[in-house]
């Protein structure tokens, strides 16, 4: 959204910002400093209203095939089918020589859409988009989209599809990699866009070493409903994605073992635009 970001020791006592507590306000971050002012409500609304994108956009979905796939089989083609970031790990993998990945594998976004038909999900979707109070208050937003998460998460998945997981699951240790935590990651294709990144709005479930079928099933499901979280739906929203055209496809993946750090990359210098940089 361009929203500034910086870090600002002492801010919460701050007279700057303490004494503008409930009032809205414009920051303005430079790379070493920043300007604070109340401004009226219109301004923000204006300001706001012109960032938000013009057109509505329509996330590529691929509903061809149900197979589970390698993750390193695919790559940014299969965007639609394997979501963005199964997608973009998948390119790495491809990389070689010395990057490695931890592998795994997909359920494509085909599998996700067949939970919603089984679960009468789709239904509820078309009823909750369509319902004025849905739209014009937050806390039936709210409400309707736990219930719609619980209609998802709740609903049996398809034994077949549970048992060519396990099958998956097994593989990994057949494959060298040593038996312990599992990690469902989502992957929609409706996040790591240009000019929507989606950090954090749905939701991946860790499984422990062992898990049985109640568990592999309930991590699952969990992840196909995290489509419809509040921050997800709003976020979206704001940016005009269409959510009929959202799905989810789940990434599966070991814990890497020994794991010393994890960081974020950011391939460009945020403290001087005008020199090139990466910034981990």
């Amino acid at each position: 959204r361009g929203t500034p970001n910086m870090a600002l020791r002492g801010a919460i006592d701050d007279p700057r910002f303490a004494a503008r507590d409930g009032h809205v306000v414009k920051l303005v971050v430079g790379t070493q400093d920043f300007t604070v002012e109340e401004v009226p409500r219109a301004e923000a609304d204006a300001a706001w209203a012109a960032m938000r994108p013009a057109a509505r956009f329509v996330p590529r979905l691929d509903l061809r095939t149900r197979a589970l796939v390698d993750m390193c089989d695919v790559g940014t083609a299969e965007l639609g089918s394997v979501g963005a970031k199964a997608a973009q790990l998948g390119e790495v993998c491809r990389l070689g020589g010395d990057v490695h990945t931890p592998g795994g594998f997909v359920l494509p976004t085909t599998l996700y859409v067949d939970h919603l038909v089984h679960s009468h999900g789709d239904a509820a979707i078309r009823q909750m988009l369509a319902d004025p109070a849905f739209r014009a208050d937050r806390s039936v937003r709210e409400t309707q989209l736990a219930a719609l998460r619980a209609t998802i998460a709740g609903a049996p998945i398809d034994p077949a599809l549970l048992r060519l997981v396990r099958a998956r699951l097994a593989s990994f240790q057949s494959r060298g990699q040593p038996a312990g935590r599992v990690i469902f990651r989502s992957s929609t294709n409706a996040e790591d866009l240009p000019g929507f990144n989606g950090a954090g709005l749905y939701e991946s479930v860790v499984v422990p070493a062992g898990a049985d079928d109640a568990a592999v099933s309930q991590a699952i499901r969990r992840v196909w409903s995290s489509v419809w979280t509040l921050r997800g739906f709003e976020e979206r929203d704001w940016f005009r994605i269409d959510h009929t055209a959202v799905a989810m496809a789940v990434l599966v993946q070991p814990f890497v073992p020994g794991a010393v750090a994890n960081g974020v990359a950011i391939t460009r210098n945020p403290f001087n635009e005008g020199r090139p940089a990466v910034f981990i």
